[in-house]
């Protein structure tokens, strides 16, 4: 009996001995977690790369009645944008990120216009495109709950917006020829938290944002090159989103989104056609995970809203942690 119960200690002792070093991670596995099991801020040393391409075509906008419509005059716009996103893990529960954009946009109108002198309809159109850099970004990000603990964080971050894209049209040669800005043309501070749980193959998040608009002066009419004082709406971004493993190396993200802004202000007043912009949105997100490689595709598509675009955003982004 008493070699019986000496097998089975060996035995125990050796199975709990294997489950404790399955759990022991080394920093090359830490490299490929997924979406779902990563932690909410990069580990220590840890240093990740990549480009997000966004792309968006605009011809549809929600009114003051809320309802969808399409812009008048057969106008639509394409807008498409390089960002190169680089993160860095100063310690387990702060990290720093920076973004650099290459942005590319081309806005078309066409429409007829009747001319009562000779009796008949014109055809009026033209085409505007511009490329370049795009405002760059800078944001900390800091857990303030950590999630060793209970796999439950809870995330502070600062994020500003650095007014680097040219904000003035260029190259102007007449009211619908020339180049338009890919910049804002203002400095922007975002506050925010996001708060998170993983339950595995689940993880569930919440998040809340704050952006509050620096004053700024541009040129908003090309056929006028003075400069005008302005300050865009502050906006707000919420949302709620679930993620799971539909297998081992590919997760599903749906988030809903609500977006909120407040009225702009032109030379220190706000114009009589401002009007405060808010939107409800559905994103689904696929993310493909290959070892230390991630592909994500995703779609945020409008569902509703007042005085704002409604068309769907597409965005591919591909990351590398080294």
């Amino acid at each position: 009996m008493k070699r019986i119960v000496n097998i089975l200690i060996l035995t125990l002792a050796t199975l709990v001995g294997y489950g404790q070093t399955e759990k022991q991670l080394v920093p090359s596995d830490l490299k490929q977690l997924t979406v779902v099991t990563e932690p909410s801020t990069l580990y220590k040393g840890f240093f990740r790369a990549g480009t997000a391409l966004s792309y968006a075509v605009v011809d549809k906008y929600f009114t003051n009645d809320r309802n969808k419509e399409y812009f008048l005059n057969s106008a639509w716009a394409t807008n498409s944008g390089f960002n190169f996103i680089f993160q860095y893990g100063i310690t387990d529960r702060f990290q720093v990120e920076a973004a650099f954009p290459l942005a590319s946009n081309i806005r078309q109108s066409e429409s007829r216009l009747y001319v009562p002198s000779a009796d008949t309809t014109v055809e009026y159109s033209f085409t505007l495109k511009s490329k370049g850099i795009g405002d760059c970004y800078l944001t900390l990000k800091y857990q303030i709950m950590n999630e060793k603990a209970s796999n439950t964080s809870l995330i502070g971050s600062i994020d500003v917006t650095i007014p680097t894209g040219e904000k003035n049209p260029t190259y102007i040669k007449g009211e619908t020829d020339y180049d338009p800005p890919l910049g804002n043309g203002c400095f922007a501070t975002t506050a925010g938290l996001r708060f998170r749980k993983i339950q595995y193959p689940y993880s569930y998040s919440g998040y809340l944002y704050y952006t509050y608009q620096l004053p700024g002066s541009k040129i908003m009419d090309p056929s006028d090159t003075r400069e005008t004082e302005f300050k865009d709406g502050n906006h707000l971004d919420a949302g709620v989103n679930f993620s799971l493993h539909l297998n081992e190396w590919i997760a599903l993200t749906n988030e809903a989104n609500l977006y909120y802004r407040s009225k702009d202000k032109i030379d220190g007043k706000i114009p009589d056609y401002a009007n405060i912009s808010w939107a409800v949105s559905y994103e689904p997100r696929l993310v493909f995970q290959i070892k230390r490689f991630r592909i994500s595709e995703a779609v945020r598509i409008p569902v509703f809203g007042k005085s704002m675009g409604a068309d769907p955003i597409y965005v591919l982004l591909a990351q590398y942690v080294f």
